[in-house]
Protein backbone atom coordinates (compact mmCIF):
# COMPACT_ATOMS: atom_id res chain seq x y z
CA UNK A 1 0.00 0.00 0.00
CA UNK A 2 0.62 3.31 -0.25
CA UNK A 3 2.39 5.77 2.61
CA UNK A 4 -0.54 6.72 4.62
CA UNK A 5 -1.59 10.61 4.21
CA UNK A 6 -3.31 13.09 6.60
CA UNK A 7 -3.17 15.63 3.86
CA UNK A 8 -2.84 16.20 -0.39
CA UNK A 9 0.99 16.74 0.60
CA UNK A 10 1.46 15.19 3.86
CA UNK A 11 2.50 11.78 5.82
CA UNK A 12 0.65 10.76 8.15
CA UNK A 13 3.56 10.16 10.41
CA UNK A 14 5.01 13.31 10.11
CA UNK A 15 1.97 15.08 10.51
CA UNK A 16 1.11 13.18 13.89
CA UNK A 17 4.67 13.60 14.91
CA UNK A 18 4.97 17.09 14.05
CA UNK A 19 1.82 18.13 15.85
CA UNK A 20 2.87 16.32 19.22
CA UNK A 21 6.14 18.12 19.25
CA UNK A 22 4.12 21.58 18.76
CA UNK A 23 1.96 20.38 21.43
CA UNK A 24 5.10 19.59 24.00
CA UNK A 25 6.94 22.07 23.04
CA UNK A 26 3.93 24.54 24.05
CA UNK A 27 3.42 23.37 27.37
CA UNK A 28 7.17 22.20 28.34
CA UNK A 29 9.04 25.06 29.95
CA UNK A 30 5.92 26.45 31.32
CA UNK A 31 4.70 25.95 35.49
CA UNK A 32 1.26 24.70 35.06
CA UNK A 33 0.29 23.16 38.26
CA UNK A 34 -2.56 20.48 38.00
CA UNK A 35 -3.51 19.99 41.35
CA UNK A 36 -7.25 19.06 42.19
CA UNK A 37 -9.08 17.53 44.98
CA UNK A 38 -11.05 14.00 43.98
CA UNK A 39 -12.93 11.96 45.91
CA UNK A 40 -11.05 13.71 49.12
CA UNK A 41 -8.08 13.04 47.62
CA UNK A 42 -5.19 15.78 46.60
CA UNK A 43 -3.67 14.88 43.29
CA UNK A 44 -0.72 16.29 41.39
CA UNK A 45 -1.61 15.56 37.94
CA UNK A 46 1.30 17.70 36.18
CA UNK A 47 3.50 14.84 35.00
CA UNK A 48 0.02 12.50 33.82
CA UNK A 49 -1.46 15.51 31.92
CA UNK A 50 1.72 15.97 30.20
CA UNK A 51 1.63 12.55 29.36
CA UNK A 52 -1.75 12.15 28.08
CA UNK A 53 -1.87 15.36 26.44
CA UNK A 54 1.31 13.87 24.54
CA UNK A 55 -0.48 10.49 23.66
CA UNK A 56 -4.04 12.07 22.55
CA UNK A 57 -1.87 14.61 19.86
CA UNK A 58 0.28 12.43 19.12
CA UNK A 59 -2.56 9.95 17.46
CA UNK A 60 -5.54 12.44 17.16
CA UNK A 61 -5.38 11.93 13.25
CA UNK A 62 -4.42 7.67 13.57
CA UNK A 63 -8.42 7.53 12.05
CA UNK A 64 -7.40 8.96 8.51
CA UNK A 65 -5.24 5.60 8.16
CA UNK A 66 -8.71 4.04 6.65
CA UNK A 67 -8.76 3.34 3.08
CA UNK A 68 -11.48 5.65 3.02
CA UNK A 69 -9.91 8.58 4.15
CA UNK A 70 -6.73 7.59 1.99
CA UNK A 71 -8.86 7.17 -1.08
CA UNK A 72 -10.53 10.74 0.22
CA UNK A 73 -7.12 12.76 0.42
CA UNK A 74 -5.76 11.63 -2.74
CA UNK A 75 -9.08 12.21 -4.83
CA UNK A 76 -11.15 14.81 -3.08
CA UNK A 77 -12.93 15.80 -6.05
CA UNK A 78 -14.43 12.45 -6.07
CA UNK A 79 -17.43 12.08 -4.33
CA UNK A 80 -17.00 10.15 -1.23
CA UNK A 81 -18.91 8.54 1.71
CA UNK A 82 -18.84 11.63 4.40
CA UNK A 83 -18.76 8.83 7.55
CA UNK A 84 -16.85 6.44 6.29
CA UNK A 85 -13.74 8.89 5.54
CA UNK A 86 -14.84 10.74 9.03
CA UNK A 87 -11.35 10.45 11.18
CA UNK A 88 -12.64 11.92 14.55
CA UNK A 89 -14.03 8.59 16.10
CA UNK A 90 -12.15 6.23 15.72
CA UNK A 91 -8.49 8.57 16.59
CA UNK A 92 -10.80 9.41 19.92
CA UNK A 93 -11.52 5.41 20.33
CA UNK A 94 -8.15 4.28 19.97
CA UNK A 95 -6.66 7.53 22.08
CA UNK A 96 -9.38 6.63 24.37
CA UNK A 97 -8.02 3.03 24.98
CA UNK A 98 -3.64 4.41 24.70
CA UNK A 99 -4.43 6.54 27.69
CA UNK A 100 -6.72 3.93 29.54
CA UNK A 101 -3.75 1.84 28.79
CA UNK A 102 -0.80 4.42 30.17
CA UNK A 103 -3.01 5.30 33.45
CA UNK A 104 -3.16 1.55 34.48
CA UNK A 105 0.36 2.36 36.35
CA UNK A 106 -0.77 5.38 37.89
CA UNK A 107 -1.46 5.50 41.21
CA UNK A 108 -5.03 7.75 41.10
CA UNK A 109 -8.60 6.87 41.91
CA UNK A 110 -9.99 4.74 39.85
CA UNK A 111 -12.56 6.83 38.74
CA UNK A 112 -10.27 9.96 37.82
CA UNK A 113 -8.44 7.67 35.39
CA UNK A 114 -11.87 7.13 33.87
CA UNK A 115 -12.59 11.03 33.77
CA UNK A 116 -8.91 11.11 32.19
CA UNK A 117 -9.64 8.78 29.57
CA UNK A 118 -13.19 10.52 28.63
CA UNK A 119 -11.68 13.79 28.49
CA UNK A 120 -9.13 12.78 26.02
CA UNK A 121 -11.49 10.88 23.94
CA UNK A 122 -13.53 13.90 23.92
CA UNK A 123 -10.82 16.12 22.96
CA UNK A 124 -9.96 13.80 19.80
CA UNK A 125 -13.78 13.51 19.02
CA UNK A 126 -13.99 16.93 18.84
CA UNK A 127 -10.78 18.17 17.79
CA UNK A 128 -11.93 20.27 14.94
CA UNK A 129 -14.70 22.04 17.26
CA UNK A 130 -18.35 22.03 18.47
CA UNK A 131 -17.41 20.44 21.41
CA UNK A 132 -20.60 19.22 22.77
CA UNK A 133 -22.13 17.94 26.01
CA UNK A 134 -19.87 15.24 27.49
CA UNK A 135 -22.04 12.81 28.60
CA UNK A 136 -23.72 13.17 24.86
CA UNK A 137 -20.12 12.48 23.46
CA UNK A 138 -19.78 9.14 25.16
CA UNK A 139 -22.98 7.39 23.88
CA UNK A 140 -21.37 5.88 20.19
CA UNK A 141 -23.25 2.60 19.99
CA UNK A 142 -25.73 3.86 17.10
CA UNK A 143 -21.71 3.78 15.44
CA UNK A 144 -20.47 0.57 15.75
CA UNK A 145 -21.02 -0.32 12.25
CA UNK A 146 -19.10 2.33 10.81
CA UNK A 147 -16.27 1.44 12.92
CA UNK A 148 -16.30 -1.71 12.50
CA UNK A 149 -16.17 -1.05 8.49
CA UNK A 150 -13.78 1.64 9.46
CA UNK A 151 -11.35 -0.43 11.31
CA UNK A 152 -11.49 -3.44 9.11
CA UNK A 153 -10.39 -1.34 5.87
CA UNK A 154 -7.24 -0.63 7.67
CA UNK A 155 -4.48 -1.93 6.10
Amino acid sequence: MKELLSHPDKLLIKHLSDTAKIGIDTIQGRSYDFSLEFSGKKYNLTTILNDFLHLSIAFHDIGKSTSFFQKYIRDPGKTHDKQKKSHALLSAIFVYYIVSEYLKGKVIDEDLKQLLAIFSFAAVKRHHGNLKNLANEIFIEEYYELLDEQVNSID
